[in-house]
């Protein structure tokens, strides 16, 4: 009975090893994936989250002024500095670098929406998003999911 016991055990054991490396592999290819290709990735650069409120240099001011008017309160709405590509691998390696020129660079109005306002292709509500498919093994046999193609618009907002 002992014998029985053991024996089941250390097929247990072995079976999980085997998933475990199994596993082990899957989270290094994982890795290798680009930020954001990694479904695991749900953030980078995230500010942690906080109340939203307001600063005011007094109480009478804070119960009795909007927002809006406090001198801590900047608006980011606004005349942006834009650069768009329509793929990752099309980015100048510093394109987030503060002392780049934006010569180059285009006009957007934020909040805005990139697509009306000349950026990259509208998709419309009958028309689905391009790495949507049906049989995305298709069309991206090599690929895990979710799929994503190289060619993936991106956008660099840039205000002084």
């Amino acid at each position: 009975m002992k014998f029985n016991i053991f024996a089941v055990v250390l097929a247990l054991v072995l079976s999980s090893t085997g998933s475990y490396a199994q596993e082990s592999r899957a989270v290094s290819q994982r890795r290798a994936l680009p930020y954001w290709q990694d479904v695991n990735v749900v953030q980078v650069n995230k500010e942690y989250p906080r109340t939203q409120f307001m600063t005011f240099d007094t109480k009478p001011e804070a119960l009795n002024t909007r927002f809006e008017k406090s001198k801590y309160y900047i608006s980011l709405n606004g005349t942006w500095k834009f650069y768009f590509v329509d793929g990752y691998k099309q980015l100048p390696k510093n394109a987030t670098d503060s002392t780049i020129s934006l010569t180059d660079w285009k006009d957007i109005k934020v909040p805005g929406n990139w697509e009306m306002q000349g950026f990259g292709t509208a998709i419309y509500v009958n028309h689905p998003y391009e790495f949507v498919e049906r049989d995305p093994q298709t069309r991206y046999p090599k690929m895990e999911p979710p799929y994503l193609p190289e060619e993936n618009p991106v956008g660099v907002y840039r205000r002084e």
